[in-house]
């Protein structure tokens, strides 16, 4: 049983350093609620309450906002705003959520590390904080399927991206295989233009058995980085790791425009004002 998440924060990796101090992409307003409240209500959608946040020491906000605020809810009472103190109460109940500081960006392996004691020798699921996904069935979900209907096989999310952009993912290569599930034969991170064994992307999902802690702590460092992908790769070798084609939405939010555009699609498929929202995107296009 799958009933643990683990949520990457952001900012794991050196290259995030000149960004440390930014306000973090997870709290960014997706409509009314910030994009990390979209990732745990996706695992909380797909029967999991417990979860851990990796932070880096810079994202307090990240704490903040998950963290029962008595002074908050009595000022709201006091200014007869029921309706905002019981949507507080919402996020503060919907999750027991945990976090844990990352001290240095040394990798994702090495964030994904600091979940071990907490996980205690179960299957988990991971999730990146920078990968948004609507769907109808949450991606999580998909996942845990999967992992079930392999007998506790190792999962890693994947859609196709275009060929000139999977040098910027990792490339999953499942032999050429069109099964919404398939063996993962081999992991390529970012391969060069060109050179990428398929153009299935490792976008931000994952279910993992436990077993991926023991890889993890053999990975070396690559550019003072701890590499998910090469435990990954370890996993394929053993012949442990599968993937899931997951159907949904996915929007890049470490990028400005997968930001614009996961907003954008957020404002569309939102009853409370999608018609007048779709309205002014086409005046808007028409003008200009």
């Amino acid at each position: 049983m799958v009933d643990k998440a683990v949520i990457l924060a952001g900012g794991t990796g050196t290259r995030f350093l000149p960004y440390t101090k930014c306000h973090p992409k997870e709290m960014l307003a997706v409509i009314d609620k910030p994009a990390l409240q979209i990732l745990v209500e996706e695992v909380v959608a797909s029967g999991i309450k417990d979860v851990l946040v990796v932070v880096s020491p810079q994202k307090g906000d990240v704490v903040d906002f998950f963290t029962p605020n008595s002074r908050l809810h009595s000022r709201l009472q006091e200014g007869n705003l029921h309706s905002y103190s019981r949507l507080l109460h919402n996020v503060e109940r919907m999750a027991n959520v945990s976090f844990v500081v990352q001290p240095t960006p040394n990798g994702t392996g090495s964030a994904v590390l600091l979940a071990r004691q907490w996980v205690a020798s179960k299957p988990f699921a991971l999730l990146c904080g920078d990968d948004v996904i609507f769907g109808k069935v949450p991606a999580t979900a998909q996942l845990i399927d999967a992992y079930k209907a392999t007998n506790g096989k190792s999962i890693v999310g994947v859609q196709p991206v275009s060929d000139d952009q999977i040098c910027n993912y990792a490339s999953v290569d499942v032999g050429g295989s069109t099964c919404p599930t398939a063996q993962v034969f081999d992991v390529v991170e970012k391969p060069p233009l060109g050179q990428a064994p398929s153009n299935l992307a490792s976008v931000g999902r994952y279910v993992f058995a436990p077993s991926l802690f023991d890889l993890l702590g053999d990975v070396p460092f690559v550019k003072g980085e701890r590499r998910l992908t090469d435990a990954m790769q370890a996993l394929c070798t053993q012949g442990q790791l599968y993937s899931c084609s997951f159907v949904g939405n996915r929007f890049d939010f470490g990028s400005k425009l997968g930001y614009l555009m996961g907003v954008t699609y957020a404002g569309l498929n939102d009853a409370r004002f999608a018609s007048q929202y779709r309205q002014y995107l086409i005046n808007l296009i028409r003008n200009n």
